[in-house]
C-alpha cells in the first residue's frame, strides 16, 4: 500500500505551486481556508436578504472607518495603533448595521432564498471584499509577510477596486434573476 494517496500528493504539489507551504502553515493558508469556509457556510446559512444586509453593512463600515480619522487619533492617545482602531470601528459598524437593519426589516423586499449558485457567487464577492478591506487596514509590516499571490488577490490596487465594485455590479445584473430585488 502506498504511503500517500495520489490525491494528497496532487493537492500538496498544487499548494506548493500556489505558494502555500502546508508543512509550516502561514497566514496565507489561514486566509485561503477562511475564504473557502466562509463562502460555503456564509452563503448557505444566511440567505439572500441577510447577505444583502451584510454587504451594505460592510460598505457602511468602510465609509465610516475612513471618514472618521479622529477615532484613529483618539485611539493612539489611548495607546492603540491606528489600524486596530480602524478595524474595531469597521467591524463594530458591520455588526451594528446588521442587527439594526435586520430588526427594522430593512431590505425586506428581497427574497430570503435564492438560487444556490447566485448565493455562492455573492458570498465569494462579499467575503473577498471583507478580507480585502481587513487586510488593507493592516500595516505593510504585517501584510508584507503574505505571499505574492495573496497580496495580488486581496491587496493590489486592482484587486481592492475589483472587490469594492464587483459586488454592487453583481447585484445590479442579478436583479430579477433570482439574485436581486423581487419585481413586484
Amino acid at each position: 500500500m502506498p504511503d500517500t494517496l495520489p490525491f494528497s500528493a496532487d493537492l500538496n504539489e498544487w499548494a506548493v505551486n500556489a505558494g502555500f507551504d502546508v508543512s509550516s502553515p502561514s497566514w496565507d493558508l489561514f486566509i485561503a481556508i477562511f475564504f473557502v469556509a466562509a463562502v460555503v457556510l456564509y452563503g448557505l446559512t444566511l440567505g439572500r436578504e441577510r447577505i444583502i444586509v451584510v454587504l451594505m453593512s460592510i460598505y457602511m463600515g468602510v465609509a465610516i472607518s475612513h471618514a472618521v480619522p479622529v477615532l484613529a487619533n483618539e485611539g493612539q492617545i489611548l495607546g492603540f495603533d491606528a489600524y486596530i482602531v480602524r478595524l474595531v470601528v469597521f467591524f463594530a459598524v458591520i455588526l451594528a448595521m446588521f442587527f439594526l437593519s435586520s430588526r427594522a426589516g430593512i431590505f425586506s423586499g428581497f427574497g430570503a432564498n435564492g438560487h444556490i449558485l447566485v448565493l455562492v457567487a455573492i458570498s465569494v464577492l462579499q467575503v473577498g471584499l471583507l478580507i480585502s478591506t481587513t487586510l488593507s487596514y493592516l500595516p505593510t509590516t504585517m501584510t508584507g509577510a503574505l505571499s505574492p499571490l495573496m497580496q495580488s488577490v486581496f491587496l493590489s490596487e486592482t484587486a481592492v477596486t475589483i472587490w469594492a465594485v464587483v459586488p454592487l455590479l453583481a447585484f445590479y445584473f442579478m436583479k430579477g434573476k433570482g439574485g436581486g430585488a423581487k419585481d413586484d
